[in-house]
């Protein structure tokens, strides 16, 4: 094999970084002379174009790149929540503000639309998965949705590093009609589309979906109809931050989310004084309400999936602490039996992992942005009450230690019919229902 052309490119390049490094130092000691301070001078001077890190403290993209009317793309890799001290800080959201997001991730999506050319701009950025739920990154989606040409599902897609990533790819030239966008995912190595996902699911659902199968929006589609969000009839408050408080023997219990089961209370995460108990319970008005755990559960076998975990505090006399989220009911019309069969629910977890937490795998809160996103049907008094029913059942027999898997089938059965899906739906949702098609036709709720 012939080296000759390597080695001569190799001695071009070499002899250039001699030069341009010498006219570096030049320019150094000029700007030295003038009215620059050595530390500017040492900023200006110190740019490497053959160097592939950044340059240390400025950016001049007309000076470096002759590049004045914007970059034709930007791709990047931000820092996610890099620190930056207060005073750096204050200084940079005089620039940077716009999504009211200290995030440095934010913050540099912000700067790529600075250096992006107005006309024909692309920005493709890789960004913690968490933008596409999470209400701190609401204002930076709101802002991009009517740019957004693509996403792309990476989950966690650098070795090592257990943050999940999406990427987002902005084109400023998009068609002001274009109301969709592309959703992908990175799966063996290879990029597969999915789907098209309108747009106006986004302003629905306040989650920007992206793993999702069109069968799956279907179902949405259809029960979007006769249901609505849990926020319209429910007040969240997470517990309190009692843990330097708790002891291993005490006057009165407290409870964690491992405390918590499906409709079922285990054992106290410690106890503390009547005093520090009457202080805080009072501050829940001693009101009944829905227990549930914090962190959602994800469950990777035998297929992906979430698991919401609820329990009810009939007598409001529970305190807990910060990984259990508290859910009030504020409209009588509805049980609190039936909400919390609902969030026990197959269906139910499996709407909050495709439609509110994105098919994210990783620490997700349920509290009241989130929760307040799921989808409560309508239900008649008559039919919340055959929940209640159930529910009083699973309880009962918890506490005497049965097993109540046959009842909370017969739950998730219900709420299937109740939202109305097809068995071929159900068998989309729970790939190992157990039904056969002609059982689940024939099943009825009021029975």
């Amino acid at each position: 094999m012939n080296y000759s052309g390597y080695s001569n490119s190799y001695e071009k390049k070499k002899k250039l970084q001699e030069k341009e490094n010498t006219a570096r130092q030049n320019l150094k000691n000029t700007l030295l002379k003038g009215s620059f301070n050595n530390k500017t001078a040492e900023q200006i001077a110190d740019w490497d174009p053959f160097n592939q890190n950044a340059s240390s403290g400025w950016f001049d993209p007309e000076f470096m790149f002759g590049i004045k009317n914007g970059f034709d793309i930007v791709i990047g890799n931000p820092p996610y929540g890099a620190k930056i001290n207060n005073k750096d800080l204050k200084i940079i959201l005089t620039r940077f503000n716009k999504y009211n997001n200290n995030n440095s991730a934010s913050l540099f999506m912000e700067l790529a639309h600075l250096l992006l050319n107005e006309k024909n701009g692309v920005i493709s950025y890789i960004l913690p998965k968490s933008l596409g739920f999470s209400s701190n990154w609401k204002k930076l989606i709101d802002e991009n949705l009517p740019f957004l040409k693509s996403i792309v599902d990476v989950e966690e897609g650098f070795e090592n590093v257990l943050l999940e990533q999406l990427v987002l790819i902005l084109m400023k030239n998009i068609n002001s009609n274009q109301n969709i966008y592309n959703a992908f995912k990175l799966i063996n190595s290879e990029i597969i589309q999915k789907c098209s996902i309108n747009k106006e699911f986004y302003k629905n659902l306040d989650s920007l979906i992206c793993d999702i199968k069109m069968e799956e929006l279907s179902i949405y589609e259809k029960i979007r109809i006769n249901t609505f969000n849990l926020s319209s009839i429910t007040k969240t408050v997470v517990g309190f931050s009692l843990q330097n408080d708790l002891t291993l023997r005490g006057e009165k219990p407290v409870y964690g989310g491992k405390s918590i089961g499906q409709c079922e209370l285990k054992e106290p995460k410690g106890f503390v004084t009547t005093q520090i108990y009457e202080k805080y319970i009072n501050l829940f008005s001693r009101s009944p309400k829905i227990l549930v755990q914090d962190i959602v559960s994800h469950i990777q076998n035998p297929y992906p999936h979430l698991k919401i975990i609820s329990t009810i505090d009939k007598t409001g006399e529970i305190l807990s602490v910060n990984t259990i989220q508290n859910i009030f009911i504020t409209n009588s019309n509805f049980l609190l039996e039936y909400i919390c069969a609902l969030l026990n629910s197959k269906f139910i977890s499996w709407f909050a992992y495709k439609f509110i937490y994105c098919s994210s795998i990783r620490t997700m809160h349920f509290g009241s942005s989130y929760n307040g996103r799921i989808k409560i049907f309508n239900a008649t008094i008559d039919e919340q009450l055959l929940f209640k029913k159930k529910v009083n059942q699973i309880l009962s027999a918890k506490e005497q230690g049965d097993d109540t898997s046959d009842l909370e089938r017969e739950i998730d059965a219900m709420v299937y019919k109740l939202y109305e899906l097809t068995y071929d739906e159900v068998k989309i949702v729970e790939p190992e229902f157990k039904l056969t098609d002609e059982e689940y036709n024939n099943y009825k709720i009021m029975e």
